[in-house]
């Protein structure tokens, strides 16, 4: 599983190796802002949904195990809806 982190910030370590098709899950941050970032902001940024959404679609064509989704810090029902078309 990998969780916590927006899709921009792992999507290019995949790169199709053997370990990634163990990747079930993802719990993805709504926010593409750094962990430094976020600890240092007074406010939630919540990202946007359809980059969100898009990024997991991607994700899913590399990754032949995944078929477990989720939103961490900052998703809510909109990540998850577009998210959930988008696959």
């Amino acid at each position: 599983m990998i969780n916590g982190a927006h899709p921009s910030h792992f999507l290019s370590v995949l790169g199709g190796s053997e370990w990634t098709k163990r990747i079930q899950a993802i719990r993805a941050n709504a926010s593409a802002k750094s962990h430094e970032e976020l600890e240092a902001s007074t406010e939630l940024d919540a990202g946007d949904p359809a980059e969100l959404g898009r990024l997991y679609r991607d994700l899913k064509e590399g990754l032949p195990r995944f078929n477990i989704v989720g939103g961490c810090c900052g998703t809510d029902h909109t990540d998850i809806d577009r998210i959930c078309s988008a696959l």
